[in-house]
Protein backbone atom coordinates (compact mmCIF):
# COMPACT_ATOMS: atom_id res chain seq x y z
CA UNK A 1 0.00 0.00 0.00
CA UNK A 2 2.75 2.44 0.91
CA UNK A 3 4.76 1.59 -2.19
CA UNK A 4 1.79 2.31 -4.46
CA UNK A 5 1.20 5.68 -2.81
CA UNK A 6 4.82 6.81 -2.52
CA UNK A 7 6.61 9.46 -4.56
CA UNK A 8 10.39 9.77 -5.10
CA UNK A 9 12.43 11.74 -2.58
CA UNK A 10 13.68 14.49 -4.89
CA UNK A 11 16.64 16.83 -4.43
CA UNK A 12 14.09 19.57 -3.76
CA UNK A 13 13.93 18.31 -0.16
CA UNK A 14 17.64 18.78 0.49
CA UNK A 15 18.18 22.18 2.13
CA UNK A 16 21.38 24.17 1.46
CA UNK A 17 24.38 22.95 3.45
CA UNK A 18 25.19 24.71 5.60
CA UNK A 19 21.72 26.11 6.20
CA UNK A 20 22.21 29.88 6.30
CA UNK A 21 20.27 31.27 9.26
CA UNK A 22 17.05 33.09 8.43
CA UNK A 23 13.87 34.14 10.20
CA UNK A 24 11.39 31.30 10.74
CA UNK A 25 8.87 31.26 7.93
CA UNK A 26 11.43 32.35 5.33
CA UNK A 27 10.92 30.46 2.08
CA UNK A 28 13.99 28.53 0.88
CA UNK A 29 12.51 27.36 -2.41
CA UNK A 30 9.24 26.32 -4.04
CA UNK A 31 8.19 24.39 -7.12
CA UNK A 32 4.95 23.25 -8.80
CA UNK A 33 4.26 19.53 -8.57
CA UNK A 34 1.74 17.56 -10.63
CA UNK A 35 1.97 14.07 -9.12
CA UNK A 36 -0.81 14.31 -6.52
CA UNK A 37 -4.37 13.00 -6.70
CA UNK A 38 -6.16 16.34 -6.38
CA UNK A 39 -9.73 17.56 -6.94
CA UNK A 40 -10.36 18.49 -10.57
CA UNK A 41 -8.66 21.77 -11.48
CA UNK A 42 -6.68 22.03 -8.22
CA UNK A 43 -2.91 22.50 -8.25
CA UNK A 44 0.03 22.08 -5.87
CA UNK A 45 3.20 23.97 -4.98
CA UNK A 46 5.83 22.27 -2.84
CA UNK A 47 7.63 24.49 -0.33
CA UNK A 48 10.86 24.28 1.65
CA UNK A 49 11.19 26.80 4.48
CA UNK A 50 12.88 27.75 7.73
CA UNK A 51 11.31 26.54 10.98
CA UNK A 52 12.49 26.00 14.55
CA UNK A 53 13.35 22.75 16.35
CA UNK A 54 12.62 22.07 20.03
CA UNK A 55 15.95 23.71 20.90
CA UNK A 56 14.95 26.79 18.87
CA UNK A 57 17.69 25.87 16.40
CA UNK A 58 17.06 26.89 12.81
CA UNK A 59 15.86 23.89 10.79
CA UNK A 60 14.36 23.24 7.37
CA UNK A 61 10.84 21.88 6.92
CA UNK A 62 9.00 20.90 3.78
CA UNK A 63 5.35 20.92 2.83
CA UNK A 64 2.90 21.54 0.03
CA UNK A 65 0.33 24.22 -0.75
CA UNK A 66 -2.84 22.80 -2.31
CA UNK A 67 -4.65 25.44 -4.36
CA UNK A 68 -8.34 25.16 -5.33
CA UNK A 69 -9.56 25.27 -8.90
CA UNK A 70 -10.83 28.50 -10.38
CA UNK A 71 -10.25 32.17 -9.64
CA UNK A 72 -9.38 33.21 -6.08
CA UNK A 73 -11.76 35.53 -4.21
CA UNK A 74 -10.90 39.23 -4.10
CA UNK A 75 -9.26 38.77 -0.68
CA UNK A 76 -7.36 35.67 -1.81
CA UNK A 77 -7.97 32.01 -1.10
CA UNK A 78 -8.96 31.37 2.55
CA UNK A 79 -6.14 29.41 4.17
CA UNK A 80 -6.12 26.27 6.30
CA UNK A 81 -2.78 25.34 7.86
CA UNK A 82 -3.08 21.54 8.03
CA UNK A 83 -1.27 19.45 10.66
CA UNK A 84 -1.29 15.76 9.77
CA UNK A 85 -1.57 12.74 12.03
CA UNK A 86 1.06 10.04 12.44
CA UNK A 87 2.59 9.07 9.12
CA UNK A 88 5.81 7.54 10.47
CA UNK A 89 9.21 8.90 11.42
CA UNK A 90 11.40 7.99 8.44
CA UNK A 91 12.24 10.71 5.93
CA UNK A 92 10.12 8.96 3.29
CA UNK A 93 7.01 9.38 5.46
CA UNK A 94 6.42 13.04 4.55
CA UNK A 95 2.82 13.43 3.35
CA UNK A 96 4.06 15.53 0.43
CA UNK A 97 5.88 12.37 -0.71
CA UNK A 98 2.54 10.54 -0.99
CA UNK A 99 0.21 10.78 -3.97
CA UNK A 100 -2.79 11.34 -1.69
CA UNK A 101 -0.82 13.64 0.69
CA UNK A 102 -1.51 10.92 3.31
CA UNK A 103 -5.18 11.73 3.95
CA UNK A 104 -6.71 12.02 0.48
CA UNK A 105 -10.49 12.18 0.64
CA UNK A 106 -10.47 11.48 4.38
CA UNK A 107 -10.70 15.08 5.48
CA UNK A 108 -8.02 16.75 3.32
CA UNK A 109 -9.03 16.98 -0.34
CA UNK A 110 -12.62 17.95 0.56
CA UNK A 111 -11.15 21.15 2.06
CA UNK A 112 -9.54 21.95 -1.29
CA UNK A 113 -12.70 21.06 -3.21
CA UNK A 114 -14.64 23.41 -0.92
CA UNK A 115 -12.45 26.36 -1.95
CA UNK A 116 -9.81 26.44 0.79
CA UNK A 117 -6.10 26.65 0.10
CA UNK A 118 -4.43 24.07 2.32
CA UNK A 119 -0.88 24.66 3.56
CA UNK A 120 0.19 21.16 4.59
CA UNK A 121 3.48 20.95 6.48
CA UNK A 122 5.40 17.67 6.55
CA UNK A 123 7.06 18.59 9.90
CA UNK A 124 10.84 18.86 10.07
CA UNK A 125 12.58 15.50 9.65
CA UNK A 126 9.89 14.17 7.33
CA UNK A 127 10.99 14.92 3.79
CA UNK A 128 13.90 16.99 5.05
CA UNK A 129 16.99 15.34 6.61
CA UNK A 130 17.49 15.06 10.36
CA UNK A 131 15.60 13.16 13.08
CA UNK A 132 11.89 13.91 13.24
CA UNK A 133 10.91 15.08 16.76
CA UNK A 134 7.78 12.95 16.51
CA UNK A 135 4.70 13.98 18.46
CA UNK A 136 6.43 16.82 20.26
CA UNK A 137 3.95 19.68 20.27
CA UNK A 138 6.51 22.48 20.43
CA UNK A 139 8.53 21.91 17.21
CA UNK A 140 5.46 20.72 15.31
CA UNK A 141 3.55 23.88 16.25
CA UNK A 142 6.51 25.85 14.89
CA UNK A 143 6.36 23.88 11.64
CA UNK A 144 2.65 24.66 11.23
CA UNK A 145 2.88 28.34 12.10
CA UNK A 146 5.90 29.06 9.95
CA UNK A 147 4.52 27.19 6.95
CA UNK A 148 2.01 30.03 6.52
CA UNK A 149 4.38 32.93 5.69
CA UNK A 150 6.43 30.57 3.53
CA UNK A 151 3.29 29.62 1.61
CA UNK A 152 2.39 33.29 1.12
CA UNK A 153 5.84 33.89 -0.36
CA UNK A 154 5.34 30.99 -2.78
CA UNK A 155 1.66 31.58 -3.65
CA UNK A 156 0.67 35.28 -3.76
CA UNK A 157 -3.01 34.38 -4.34
CA UNK A 158 -3.44 33.22 -0.72
CA UNK A 159 -5.57 35.32 1.60
CA UNK A 160 -4.19 36.68 4.84
CA UNK A 161 -6.62 35.07 7.30
CA UNK A 162 -5.85 31.51 8.33
CA UNK A 163 -6.89 28.77 10.71
CA UNK A 164 -4.98 25.71 11.94
CA UNK A 165 -6.61 22.29 11.72
CA UNK A 166 -4.95 19.06 12.81
CA UNK A 167 -5.66 15.41 13.55
CA UNK A 168 -4.03 13.13 16.15
CA UNK A 169 -0.33 14.13 16.10
CA UNK A 170 -1.54 17.26 14.31
CA UNK A 171 -4.32 17.74 16.85
CA UNK A 172 -1.62 18.12 19.47
CA UNK A 173 0.34 20.44 17.18
CA UNK A 174 -2.55 22.87 16.74
CA UNK A 175 -2.92 23.19 20.52
CA UNK A 176 0.71 24.28 20.33
CA UNK A 177 -0.25 26.77 17.62
CA UNK A 178 -2.96 28.25 19.85
CA UNK A 179 -0.42 28.55 22.70
CA UNK A 180 2.28 30.00 20.44
CA UNK A 181 -0.11 32.65 19.15
CA UNK A 182 -0.36 34.13 22.66
CA UNK A 183 3.13 35.52 22.15
CA UNK A 184 3.07 35.87 18.35
CA UNK A 185 -0.29 37.66 18.33
CA UNK A 186 -0.65 37.29 14.57
CA UNK A 187 -3.67 39.47 13.64
CA UNK A 188 -4.49 37.12 10.74
CA UNK A 189 -4.73 33.99 12.89
CA UNK A 190 -8.41 33.08 13.30
CA UNK A 191 -8.28 30.00 15.55
CA UNK A 192 -7.68 26.25 15.62
CA UNK A 193 -9.48 22.92 15.39
CA UNK A 194 -7.91 19.94 17.18
CA UNK A 195 -9.24 16.51 16.21
CA UNK A 196 -8.23 13.54 18.38
CA UNK A 197 -5.24 15.30 19.92
CA UNK A 198 -4.16 13.97 23.32
CA UNK A 199 -4.33 16.57 26.06
CA UNK A 200 -2.65 14.67 28.90
CA UNK A 201 0.21 12.46 27.77
CA UNK A 202 0.77 10.81 31.13
CA UNK A 203 -2.82 9.52 31.31
CA UNK A 204 -2.96 8.53 27.65
CA UNK A 205 0.33 6.68 27.60
CA UNK A 206 -0.19 4.92 30.93
CA UNK A 207 -3.47 3.53 29.63
CA UNK A 208 -2.14 2.45 26.24
CA UNK A 209 0.93 0.84 27.80
CA UNK A 210 -1.42 -1.86 29.10
CA UNK A 211 -3.46 -2.56 25.96
CA UNK A 212 -1.18 -5.13 24.26
CA UNK A 213 -2.81 -4.23 20.95
CA UNK A 214 -0.81 -4.08 17.68
CA UNK A 215 -2.65 -0.96 16.51
CA UNK A 216 -1.61 0.81 19.70
CA UNK A 217 1.80 -0.85 19.95
CA UNK A 218 2.96 0.54 16.60
CA UNK A 219 3.11 4.01 18.18
CA UNK A 220 5.66 2.99 20.81
CA UNK A 221 8.73 2.73 18.55
CA UNK A 222 7.65 6.00 16.93
CA UNK A 223 7.33 7.60 20.36
CA UNK A 224 10.75 6.30 21.46
CA UNK A 225 12.18 7.77 18.26
CA UNK A 226 10.51 11.12 19.00
CA UNK A 227 11.88 11.20 22.54
CA UNK A 228 15.38 10.38 21.29
CA UNK A 229 15.14 13.08 18.59
CA UNK A 230 13.95 15.60 21.18
CA UNK A 231 16.39 14.59 23.91
CA UNK A 232 19.46 12.81 22.45
CA UNK A 233 20.63 11.47 25.84
CA UNK A 234 17.58 9.19 25.96
CA UNK A 235 18.32 5.45 25.77
CA UNK A 236 15.48 3.64 23.95
CA UNK A 237 16.44 0.40 25.72
CA UNK A 238 15.08 1.88 28.96
CA UNK A 239 11.66 2.06 27.34
CA UNK A 240 11.01 -0.65 24.72
CA UNK A 241 10.63 -4.35 25.44
CA UNK A 242 12.86 -6.79 23.49
CA UNK A 243 10.21 -7.81 20.90
CA UNK A 244 9.51 -4.18 19.99
CA UNK A 245 13.16 -3.16 20.24
CA UNK A 246 13.95 -5.87 17.68
CA UNK A 247 11.65 -4.11 15.17
CA UNK A 248 12.70 -0.57 16.07
CA UNK A 249 15.24 -0.02 13.28
CA UNK A 250 12.90 -1.47 10.67
CA UNK A 251 9.84 0.61 11.54
CA UNK A 252 11.81 3.84 11.94
CA UNK A 253 13.82 3.57 8.71
CA UNK A 254 12.18 1.20 6.20
CA UNK A 255 8.51 2.15 6.19
CA UNK A 256 5.72 4.31 7.54
CA UNK A 257 2.40 3.82 9.37
CA UNK A 258 1.20 0.67 7.61
CA UNK A 259 4.66 -0.88 7.65
CA UNK A 260 4.78 -0.38 11.43
CA UNK A 261 1.28 -1.82 11.78
CA UNK A 262 2.32 -4.96 9.90
CA UNK A 263 5.53 -5.32 11.91
CA UNK A 264 3.81 -4.97 15.29
CA UNK A 265 0.88 -7.13 14.21
CA UNK A 266 3.38 -9.87 13.38
CA UNK A 267 4.78 -10.07 16.90
CA UNK A 268 1.29 -10.35 18.36
CA UNK A 269 -0.10 -9.24 21.70
CA UNK A 270 2.98 -8.43 23.73
CA UNK A 271 3.84 -5.64 26.09
CA UNK A 272 5.57 -2.84 24.17
CA UNK A 273 7.16 -0.85 27.01
CA UNK A 274 8.97 -1.79 30.19
CA UNK A 275 7.54 -1.09 33.64
CA UNK A 276 8.74 2.29 34.87
CA UNK A 277 9.41 3.60 31.36
CA UNK A 278 7.48 6.80 32.15
CA UNK A 279 9.80 7.66 35.06
CA UNK A 280 12.81 8.13 32.79
CA UNK A 281 13.75 11.87 32.96
CA UNK A 282 13.76 12.43 29.19
CA UNK A 283 10.34 10.81 28.91
CA UNK A 284 8.97 13.10 31.60
CA UNK A 285 10.31 16.18 29.80
CA UNK A 286 8.88 14.95 26.50
CA UNK A 287 5.45 14.37 28.06
CA UNK A 288 5.48 17.84 29.59
CA UNK A 289 6.35 19.38 26.22
CA UNK A 290 3.14 18.05 24.71
CA UNK A 291 0.69 18.30 27.58
CA UNK A 292 -2.10 20.62 26.53
CA UNK A 293 -5.17 22.45 27.82
CA UNK A 294 -3.13 23.69 30.81
CA UNK A 295 -1.69 26.87 29.27
CA UNK A 296 -3.18 30.11 27.91
CA UNK A 297 -4.27 30.03 24.29
CA UNK A 298 -5.22 32.73 21.82
CA UNK A 299 -8.36 32.66 19.75
CA UNK A 300 -11.03 29.96 19.65
CA UNK A 301 -9.79 26.38 19.78
CA UNK A 302 -12.35 23.69 19.05
CA UNK A 303 -11.52 20.18 20.25
CA UNK A 304 -13.04 16.88 19.17
CA UNK A 305 -12.13 13.37 20.29
CA UNK A 306 -13.51 11.97 17.04
CA UNK A 307 -11.10 10.03 14.85
CA UNK A 308 -10.87 11.02 11.18
CA UNK A 309 -8.93 7.97 9.99
CA UNK A 310 -7.26 4.86 11.35
CA UNK A 311 -4.27 7.06 12.15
Amino acid sequence: MEARDSLPLARFYDPPQPLVAAAPGTLIRSEPFVGYSLPKGASAIRILYHSRALSREDTAASGVVLIPAGTPPAAGWPVIAWAHGTSGVARMCAPSLMKDVEYGDEGLMPMVAAGFAVVATDYAGLGTPGPHQYDNKIPQANDVVYSVPAAHAAVPALGKRWVAIGHSQGGIAVWGVAELEVSRNDPDYAGAISVAGDMNYETYESHDAETFDPVTDLYWPFTAFGIKASYPTFDIKRMLTPPVLARYKDVTTKGCWYYAYAALKEIGEQRAVKPGWDRVPEVHRYNQDSRSANKPIRGPCWYSQATMTSR
